[in-house]
């Protein structure tokens, strides 16, 4: 039941944001969140599962020895930031010429959203690299409840953002989501590991 409310939880922070730009905002604004939203979010993303995928099996199969799965860990944790956080600054720092380059100069409207969801971006990579482990030792509640309270900071803060500033508004509010929930993400780590 916990790996189902992680799913629904999950999708509905994943598309809420998308339902919300198209009904306040408009299709135009729709599409360029949703690029920003691609565009910040795809490497991560990728680093983020490649990880989990390799990672799992790993802690599932060392749990009994939390020592060496801190280390395992550690070591994930390091790698991930360090995939991570040049990708975020290139994004954060540079979005108009990525823009540019990849998509073209009618696609310049989504840079201000770029760079706010690049810091989105690496935050949930960040805090992504702790799900292998609540999964790994059978914590599926605390995932579901992590995911939960992300969704619930999300709904309290998305439609009075984009009603005020637009799609920079609905970006602000996907960071700070994730960065309020990233506390819970942490100490149920700590949990989990003492």
């Amino acid at each position: 039941k916990w790996i189902t409310l992680t799913g629904i939880f999950s999708y509905l922070v994943d598309q809420g944001d998308d339902a919300v730009v198209g009904r306040i905002l408009g299709m135009s604004s729709l599409g360029l969140y949703q690029m920003a939203y691609k565009i910040s979010n795809l490497l991560f993303t990728e680093i983020t599962d490649v990880f989990s995928q390799v990672t799992f099996p790993v802690y599932s199969k060392i749990t009994q020895d939390k020592e060496r799965v801190k280390r395992a860990f550690r070591k994930t944790f390091l790698v991930t930031v360090l995939f991570v956080l040049p990708g975020a600054a290139v994004l954060f720092f540079f979005p108009e010429l990525i823009i540019r380059v990849v998509l073209g100069e009618k696609w310049l409207g989504a840079a201000q959203a770029l760079r706010i969801l690049a810091l989105f971006g690496s935050t949930r990579a960040i805090g992504g690299s702790v799900g292998p482990i609540l999964f790994a030792f059978k914590r599926q509640d605390l995932a579901a409840k992590i995911t939960f309270t992300k969704l619930f900071f999300l709904g309290i803060l998305i439609f009075p953002l984009t009603k005020g500033y637009g799609i920079v508004g609905t970006s602000l509010a996907v960071l700070l989501a994730s960065l309020l929930t990233q506390p819970l993400i942490w100490k149920s780590l700590k949990k989990v590991l003492e």
